[in-house]
């Protein structure tokens, strides 16, 4: 009996990926774990699949100075605990991450290679040619961002996470999948990006049962979901204009003040609500943040704050996708056909290959910038009309790449999972 454990920290990749779990627990060579965020729970019907939970995605502590350091270290100290209970519990002998270089699985993927275990990347989301110009870039950017005293807090950061055990990068690397056994790829031309990264005897173009998930979720929307009937939810006339905005905490994800990021937020909110008094903007908050640096926002009649939402009938019913930062939402956009409009926080590697392959995205790298791309919209009379850079989209390529996601994702990964573990 061999134990494979999936460890994945948010609920739409559990989701996209609940299939091949059962796959393999249905398999007689097989025990399967799934590590995922503390409160999840497997839906009813779902195979013997094991449950473990961890906390990713950890608010900031509060305080300041040495109050705050001791509290990095409280939380780094716990979570390394939490992540020898749960090797300890599993003792998997393969464990399969999405992705490997995150600072929520770098830990599981590095200890589990001291333990002996495979370690396993299932791609879920596309990276553009050149990935070390990129990530080199990247960290030219994030230098130049929070040089000085900023630059020492990060740094003070990482060393914290270090004495308590957890590994740390203080710059991103470009090794996506470097640090794994294998790496289960999206198509042909995934394989020949991640080269520059992983010996391409490592690398297997097996699909992505979440993008297989993914395509199938999107194409029997409309018949579940009409959007008078989700407009009049949201206490809006039927026939108004929705734009979706895709937030991702700063404080959390880019160690960014509070009131840095209060005030950030509430600008490209501010900036689309002036130029678009017609519309309604929803703001889907990211699972692991609150709402605090849009409270301006609570009570607006032109804003919707909203925490648990179904993503993809979000998007299905928008005109326009707003995130910040690369986001899944905004690849699933790419899936829906909506246009979208980027606001850049660090290098967005994934998104240079969306943008390669359909251009429909907007990038916005200032925010000067964003504000010129609304005003654009609203010249070109946004919602019922788009700018030239939002609708140059090859239909044939759109449909060519459409067709990679067969469906059969599930029993190649399957597959593939059975010759690492070597059964």
């Amino acid at each position: 009996m061999k134990r494979v454990a999936f460890v994945l920290p948010r609920v739409d990749w559990i989701e996209g990926n609940l299939g091949l779990m059962q796959t393999l627990a249905a398999d007689s060579d097989f025990e399967v774990t799934l590590v995922a965020p503390r409160g999840y729970s497997l839906p009813s019907g779902i195979g013997p699949v094991h449950l473990e939970r961890y906390s990713f995605y950890l608010a900031p502590p509060a305080g300041r100075g040495v109050a705050r350091a001791a509290g990095w270290f409280t939380h780094a100290w716990g979570r390394r605990r939490e992540i020898d209970a749960v090797f300890a519990r599993t003792r998997p002998h393969c464990i399969v991450v999405i992705p490997d270089i995150s600072r929520e699985l770098l830990p599981f993927v590095r200890i589990a290679r001291r333990r002996g275990a495979r370690v396993v990347l299932l791609q879920s989301g596309f990276l553009a040619p050149g990935l070390r110009r990129h990530i080199r870039g990247e960290n030219r950017r994030l230098l130049r961002a929070r040089w000085g005293a900023a630059f020492l807090r990060l740094l003070s950061l990482r060393v914290i996470f270090l004495f308590a055990g957890m590994p740390a990068r203080v710059l991103k690397s470009f090794r996506v999948g470097g640090s794994c056994d294998y790496v289960f790829v999206i198509n042909d031309f995934q394989r020949h990006v991640l080269r520059e990264a992983v010996p391409d005897e490592r690398i297997r173009v097996t699909g992505a049962p979440f993008l297989d998930h993914l395509h199938a979720t999107i194409a029997g929307l409309p018949a579940r979901s009409q959007g008078a009937a989700f407009r009049t939810a949201l206490g809006r006339a039927p026939d108004t204009p929705i734009a979706a905005y895709f937030s991702r905490s700063l404080e959390q994800f880019y160690h960014v003040e509070a009131a840095s990021e209060k005030e950030a937020q509430e600008f490209f909110v501010g900036a689309f609500l002036e130029r678009f008094p017609q519309a309604l903007l929803v703001v889907k908050l990211h699972p692991v943040e609150g709402d605090k640096a849009f409270r301006r926002f609570a009570v607006h009649p032109r804003v919707r704050i909203v925490k648990q939402m179904d993503v993809h009938e979000l998007i299905h019913h928008s005109a326009l996708v707003i995130s910040l930062g690369g986001s899944t939402p905004a690849l699933h956009s790419v899936f829906h056909g909506r246009p979208r409009v980027i606001i850049e926080r660090v290098g967005e590697i994934a998104l240079d290959y969306q943008r390669q392959l359909f251009d429909v995205s907007a990038l916005a790298a200032s925010r000067a910038e964003y504000v010129a791309l609304l005003d654009e919209l609203r010249a070109a009379g946004w919602p019922a009309a788009l700018p030239q850079r939002y609708s140059v989209i090859d239909a044939e390529k759109f449909r060519s790449f459409l067709d990679e996601f067969d469906g059969g994702a599930t029993p190649r990964v399957h597959a593939e999972v059975r010759r690492v573990v070597g059964v």
